[in-house]
């Protein structure tokens, strides 16, 4: 806005320091009426005049956003943080100023843009934090920001230390399948229910409640080897945490997949997702992306 006015003041100024005899005969020379070609150039001067008065607004609201903007608060993943970044134009920006982008950061990044694509990164991802938590469990994580589309996604940096071995890297690419699962079917609470209704017994949500009573008393790995799953039922012991973690673990193991069949509960599940033409289509490119 502050160029715009400039550029009007600059217009007032010219024409009021024109001497009275001037102005007279600058009245005189011009004609009564513009010609067709010439209010087609000068329609077309304005026009470009405005496009650049936008742009400049938008370059300087765009460069008070990044000066103000602050971070939101995670109110579920709230850990000691290694690192932290907004995430611009696929491009990461440190929230502190004065910090560097991190090669290993960079890498984790990059690998995400890869696996989910562009356009899914530019779309959801605000915020991008690497923290680090030895004892296992989690790979990492999204979760929302309120009032936007926005999300923020943290990574474990302690699951996946750069440079990856071969076993590091599949697992990196299913725990990005899977975080992204999350955002897509929060979106798809219609699914999400129809999901539940038909593959979610009482029998699961009781042990989904045993499970993570016991996962607040011990380590992860010892509530695992105590419950074990039901390869009939679920893709993986992680899968019967919640309906949500059933939702993203399905969805990997439906991208993974190609050929389907219906003989178990769980393989029914990924016919569920494939049945339904949105879900069927981001798969394809999921698939792409990875060379599949």
């Amino acid at each position: 806005m502050r160029y715009f006015f400039v550029f009007l003041l600059i217009i007032c100024v010219s024409f009021s320091f024109v001497p009275p005899r001037a102005k007279a005969e600058v009245q005189a020379k011009t004609p009564p009426t513009l010609t067709p070609a010439a209010r087609a150039v000068l329609l077309e001067e304005i026009k470009r005049l405005v496009e650049e008065v936008q742009r400049l607004q938008s370059l300087l609201a765009s460069r008070t956003w990044q000066t103000n903007r602050q971070p939101h608060r995670a109110v579920l993943f709230d850990f000691p943080l290694k690192a932290h970044y907004f995430v611009d134009n696929l491009k990461l920006v440190p929230v502190q100023p004065s910090a560097t982008i991190r090669l290993e950061d960079q890498v984790l990044f990059s690998k995400l843009v890869a696996v989910i694509g562009a356009a899914a990164v530019g779309e959801h991802i605000r915020e991008w934090r690497i923290f680090a938590e030895e004892r296992g469990g989690i790979g990492g994580f999204v979760e929302s920001i309120p009032v936007t589309k926005g999300w923020i996604m943290g990574v474990n940096e302690s699951a996946f230390p750069v440079p990856f071995s071969p076993g590091d890297e599949e697992a990196l690419r299913d725990l990005y399948l899977h975080e992204y699962a999350h955002i897509v079917l929060l979106e798809r609470s219609d699914l999400r229910e129809r999901f539940a209704t038909r593959f979610w017994t009482n029998a699961d949500y009781r042990q989904t409640e045993k499970i993570n009573l016991a996962l607040a008393q011990q380590p992860f790995t010892k509530t695992q080897a105590t419950f074990g799953f039901d390869p009939e039922r679920f893709v993986s012991f992680y899968a019967q945490l919640s309906l949500d973690e059933d939702l993203a673990e399905t969805f990997v193991a439906f991208v993974k997949r190609e050929n389907f069949s219906d003989s178990k509960i769980v393989e029914q599940k990924q016919k569920f997702f494939l049945a339904d033409p949105t879900l069927s289509d981001l798969r394809l490119q999921l698939r792409q992306n990875l060379g599949w």
